[in-house]
């Protein structure tokens, strides 16, 4: 039986730092897979009303993953003081898991 990937953006593990922000998730499960590929996908945030459209984002450098754990990414040249909006996604040439859509500010 197929068992799907699991992955969730771990909100609680972001951290900003001079002239970056490191995003951060947690592949819980690679399922019928060996391995995966893990991103992150970033954009300005649209407001609540457009937030929900598949447009505007920006998939950030991907790495391979071959077992569960926490992995994260670095997003740099990010306006202060903008909203951006981003996700985790853990993708194979089978199947594409993204993790919940978190906000933050960069300071």
């Amino acid at each position: 039986a197929f068992i799907p990937m699991l992955v969730q953006t771990a909100h609680d593990r972001l951290a900003q730092e001079e002239g970056c922000v490191s995003l951060c998730a947690e592949v819980a499960a690679l399922g019928s897979f060996s391995s995966a590929e893990l991103a992150f996908d970033l954009r300005e945030y649209p407001g609540f009303a457009l937030s929900s459209y598949e447009t505007g984002w920006e998939r950030l450098l991907a790495q391979r993953v071959e077992a569960p754990g926490f992995y994260s990414c670095k997003a740099e040249g990010l306006k202060p003081g903008v909203t951006y909006q981003y996700r985790a996604v853990l993708y194979n040439q089978s199947s594409t898991m993204r993790g919940e859509m978190n906000l933050f500010v960069k300071e």
